[in-house]
């Protein structure tokens, strides 16, 4: 059995791959490591474009599985995909696997290794959220504050008046 990766462990696999950035992104379990979700990953799934098909196979003797996937080597297995915008979502500079549609998957999954990233997964949301939610607040002050004539700052949407 392979040995476990880590975050550290998976960027450098990711790294030695020799395939543009832009046409791959990480699915799976080494999504959720390179997120900090999950503490480490047994091999490294990707989705590819053509091109980034064309790039592997050119430094790489691919295998095709009777599941449509490649088998790129011995940690690291590749499906062609097209790229749209909400399957992916950039994080740290790499490519990964939205988040959402992962959940959407480990709902359907009969995998007992899937239903036990469920709550996982379900709290990085909740806490993505709240910290989607404080940047939105923050940000919605600071567009919204106006500083009048009497020193006071007006939040003009509810008409709020704030006193510093």
């Amino acid at each position: 059995m392979n040995k476990r990766m880590n975050k550290e462990e998976l960027l450098k696999l990711i790294e030695t791959l020799g395939i543009n950035k832009n046409e791959f992104w990480v699915l799976s379990s080494g999504a959720l490591v390179l997120r900090g979700i999950y503490p480490d990953a047994g091999d490294l799934d990707i989705a590819v474009t053509q091109k980034g098909l064309d790039e592997l196979n050119e430094k790489y003797d691919l295998k095709q599985k009777e599941n449509g996937w490649y088998i790129v080597n011995e940690k690291v297995e590749c499906v062609l995909d097209t790229k749209e915008d909400w399957k992916i979502e950039e994080y740290e500079g790499i490519l990964l696997q939205n988040i959402d549609e992962y959940y959407k998957y480990l709902q359907n999954s009969n995998r007992e290794k899937d239903k036990a990233r469920i709550p996982l997964v379900v709290e990085y949301m909740k806490n993505r959220k709240m910290e989607w939610k404080s940047w939105n607040i923050g940000m919605l002050l600071m567009f919204l504050q106006r500083k009048n004539r009497s020193g006071m700052l007006w939040l003009h949407q509810k008409n709020i008046k704030i006193l510093y």
